[in-house]
């Protein structure tokens, strides 16, 4: 027998989870990706990247050739496991402290039971074991003994490996496994110590059952799904396990790779700008996730290969892994890619990890609302809306379209939010958690402060932008717009931008043709529904609407005084308009699109503008009956959308209305505490500047310096001593620039 030096590694016992090596363990763990395709980087136990770990060994899934209704993971490695397949299915079972005394419970008998019966067994014993002598450490020494009980039997069998002398002279920790093959699947067990425990206090034996691992047979194929195993020594680098491992995921999806429009190709099909390759652009997400994954050990497309499934419906597939798994049909793609472009160049990215059961529906909520979209089904097909400077209005409502009595402004007046916070992982740095802020314009000191918290991860620029327009539209967009319309509400679509003009905010003259006149083969004039006017400027603009066609603008002569007839200077040609010029004259130029028309089926709106009426964007439609639509819009200001990248100088917007915004009737009322409650009307406003003046002191914003706005209607003073002056100017507070303000004044003696 050959002499080793003190220290050198000799090979023990090999378990899962531990390999004992000279009393070293090593950590065995399997960890599941997921379904895709995949690839891993970047991994880490702790803060440390794994290559910095000593004897560690790691090992992928792959699918067998031939058997794509599977995935094997190979690598592992212990004494007496038949194969190099990592376990599958191992449960673990606590054990306790072996005692042996007299008058010991069941005799020292620990007895563990798993949920299920296994064939190849383990057990972990561990704890300190020495004699200390007066030269030092000496060996001592101490006797255990395992069984094993079959199901349905009552008898106990010793195990294999049975009896266990264990041995150790040294401070160190004792550790051992043992581990045996079973003729037969056993669930139950036990283990005694046989060695009484000593009376020299010279004499250390804690022992310990540390843990039973059973390693269950298990049918589980994996298929689809990338798993990774670890094998690392544990000892000197880990505390016993793992307690955080972490990796950086990717994976592919198909991604148009293009600046042009969509061309009407199909992914996977050979044609077009598809590429199958990494991405975090939202959209590409949103329509890989909307294709979904199937389970398909037969199909072999060329950007997969045979990988046991497939990323789109198909006569061949298994049970849906995941994502809505909808057919090309339905699925609006010339929207998703302008989407997808419009993502590239804001620098909009997602990174999300699915990791339980939710909706389809839920999570295409959140992949858009990475891409600042919302998902719709207005098309027909599942497609998505989103915000973004510069886009086109496609439709105009007015007084023709509005049905009367339905019109109405609401200004928000709620507890209002001055500052805004966005909880995130920072996908910039290693993912750790952050919050970003962003105080609505005007607020100098915060008062009411939301904290919203992001479902993916960003990096720490785009979460600021993202927060900032939260803080924006909290100024812009302070109030709502709903009316009802009929079948012209059929037209539009929650996120489309339309014109908007109305009798009651005059942002537009708006009705309807009831006559027009030509000279030669242009329109000379046209006769409204209703009076237009303009009381400055000289440019008049009639934009046109005929039924079912696209509108159009054309200027006209300025009108003189309220009047319904206006003389068009612009070129409007006789063939592109209506087929009858009034109720009895028929315009026999007029084409075949427009010749059964008549000028009451054409709509206008008018104003100074090139394009008159205020520009809104609708947020929610509903069916109010069976043959109405109610439409809710809000403001859209174009100066909104730079704000993203910096709240610093905020400009104001003309609101558009020809409105006085007014705050009046301001009253006083003692309270019972001794307060008094100031109250107020409003009018084209959402809530007032405050100021009191105390004895003849300065001005002072209230309740708070700084906090600009009151929102609503009233507020309540702290009490005053008896006698006290107060001096109280209101100013109403409104969205955009009205053409002027009117406020009240009250003084009160308490």
């Amino acid at each position: 027998m050959a002499w080793n030096p003190l220290g050198t590694p000799l090979p023990v016992l090999v378990r899962y989870g531990y390999t004992i090596i000279y009393n070293t363990e090593r950590v065995t763990s399997v960890f599941n990706y997921g379904f895709g395709d995949l690839a891993i980087s970047d991994e880490r136990i702790g803060a440390n990247a794994v290559s910095q770990y000593n004897a560690i060994e790691l090992h992928s899934s792959a699918t067998p050739p031939g058997q794509a209704d599977r995935t094997v993971l190979r690598g592992y490695a212990s004494a007496g496991w038949p194969t190099d397949i990592y376990p599958g299915n191992v449960q673990t079972v606590d054990g306790g402290a072996l005692e042996q005394r007299a008058n010991v419970e069941n005799d020292g008998w620990i007895e563990r039971r798993g949920s299920v019966a296994g064939r190849f067994i383990q057990m972990d014993i561990s704890g300190r074991l020495l004699r200390q002598a007066s030269g030092g450490f000496e060996n001592l020494t101490c006797q255990v003994v395992a069984e094993y009980q079959l199901p349905g039997s009552g008898a106990w069998q010793p195990m294999p490996f049975s009896p266990m002398t264990l041995s150790n002279g040294s401070t160190r920790p004792l550790r051992e496994t043992f581990s045996a093959m079973l003729p037969q699947a056993a669930a139950k067990f036990r283990v005694r110590r046989v060695t009484p425990e000593y009376t020299d206090a010279n004499n250390v034996a804690e022992i310990e059952w540390t843990r039973l691992k059973i390693f269950r047979d298990t049918d589980a194929l994996y298929p689809a799904q990338l798993r990774r195993g670890m094998m690392v020594k544990a000892t000197g680098q880990l505390n016993g396990r793992i307690d955080r491992y972490s990796a950086l995921l990717r994976h592919k999806c198909w991604v148009w790779n293009s600046s042009a429009p969509w061309d009407g190709s199909m992914p996977a099909v050979g044609a077009g700008a598809w590429q199958w390759t990494f991405s975090t652009n939202p959209a590409w997400l949103f329509l890989y996730f909307s294709r979904g994954g199937f389970l398909n050990p037969t199909a072999a497309p060329a950007h997969l290969g045979q990988a046991g499934w497939l990323d789109e419906p198909s006569a061949s597939n298994g049970e849906r892994l995941f994502g809505a798994g909808l057919p090309n049909a339905r699925i609006d793609y010339g929207t998703l890619i302008a989407w997808g472009q419009y993502c590239a160049a804001a620098q909009l990215t997602c990174r999300m990890l699915l990791s339980g059961a939710r909706s389809a529906g839920t999570v295409l909520d959140d992949i858009a609302a990475a891409g600042r979209a919302r998902k719709t089904w207005a098309p027909g097909k599942l497609s998505v809306w989103w915000e973004a400077a510069g886009q086109p209005w496609i439709a105009a409502f007015g007084a023709s379209n509005i049905i009367a009595g339905t019109f109405k402004i609401a200004y928000i007046t709620d507890d209002t939010v001055d500052e805004f916070g966005l909880s995130y992982s920072q996908a910039d740095n290693d993912y750790e958690a952050d919050t970003v802020y962003a105080k609505v314009p005007g607020v100098t000191l915060p008062v009411n402060q939301q904290v919203n918290q992001a479902t993916y991860s960003m990096p720490k620029a785009q979460a600021q932008r993202l927060v900032n327009l939260l803080a924006a539209s909290k100024h812009y967009h302070r109030r709502t717009i709903t009316w009802e319309s009929s079948l012209m509400g059929l037209t539009v679509a929650t996120g489309d931008i339309i014109q908007l003009g109305h009798d009651l905010t005059r942002w537009a003259f708006s009705g309807r043709l009831v006559g027009l006149g030509l000279t030669g083969t242009r329109v000379a004039w046209v006769d409204l529904s209703a009076e237009v006017e303009l009381p400055d400027g000289n440019d008049f603009y009639l934009m046109v609407t005929p039924p079912g066609g696209d509108p159009f603008s054309v200027r006209c002569a300025k009108p003189v005084g309220r009047t319904r007839r206006l003389t068009l200077v612009g070129n409007w040609p006789a063939s592109a308009a209506p087929g009858w010029l009034d109720a009895g004259t028929p315009n026999p130029q007029a084409s075949e699109a427009w010749e059964d028309t008549a000028p009451e089926d054409w709509t206008f709106l008018g104003g100074p503008q090139q394009t008159p009426g205020k520009r809104v964007r609708i947020i929610s439609m509903e069916p109010s009956s069976s043959r109405r639509v109610r439409i809710k819009v809000r403001d859209e200001y174009e100066q909104y959308y730079p704000l993203e990248w910096g709240l610093g100088v905020v400009p104001e917007v003309a609101s558009g209305e020809r409105r006085v915004a007014r705050a009046f009737n301001l009253s006083a009322a003692p309270l019972p505490d001794g307060g008094t409650r100031l109250a107020w009307d409003l009018e084209a406003a959402h809530g007032a500047d405050l100021r009191v003046s105390v004895n003849g002191g300065p001005s002072q914003q209230v309740p708070v310096a700084g906090h600009i706005t009151v929102l609503g209607r009233e507020l309540l003073l702290p009490p005053y001593p008896a006698g006290t002056q107060l001096a109280v100017s209101l100013l109403p507070v409104t969205a955009g620039a009205p053409i002027s303000i009117e406020g009240d004044t009250l003084e009160v003696r308490l």
